[in-house]
């Protein structure tokens, strides 16, 4: 009885999380980090850190490069290993699209919509903070 409990209290979070690769949990996280101080910065009419908006896209590349190489070997579809961080630099919201619905079909879209979710919560989150720092 207090396992059967127990499974039901999973959260969504938990579901999605546990089937996460490495890479794509530090991606998932630095999305959401990104948006939030993005969001930050932005509400004072500020300028972020030349290091945060000079690493931001350097580093979500390179976690979404990671992830690539990890899932790839894991699937049928393989990407050549020339260029690709280059690759994925500048086509990475062609590319993360074409990867999922190819390797896991109509299931792929919910990744793709689980980073863009990721993306507006921390975008809603620092608007949350901001209004209440502004009361």
């Amino acid at each position: 009885m207090v396992a059967a409990t127990r499974r039901q209290t999973l959260s969504l979070h938990t579901l999605y999380m546990n089937r996460l690769t490495t890479p794509a949990r530090i991606l998932v996280c630095f999305t959401y980090f990104a948006s939030f101080v993005g969001t930050f910065y932005a509400a004072w009419d500020m300028r972020a850190p030349a290091l945060v908006e000079i690493l931001t896209p350097i580093v979500f590349a390179w976690l979404f490069w990671l992830w690539l190489k990890k899932d790839s070997a894991a699937s049928t579809v393989k990407w050549p290993s020339i260029d690709l961080g280059f690759f994925v630099y500048f086509a990475w919201f062609a590319i993360l699209p074409y990867h999922l619905v190819r390797t896991r079909g109509a299931r792929g879209l919910q990744g793709i919509l689980a980073l863009v979710g990721v993306y507006l919560l921390g975008w809603f989150s620092a608007n949350v903070m901001i209004y209440l720092i502004w009361l």
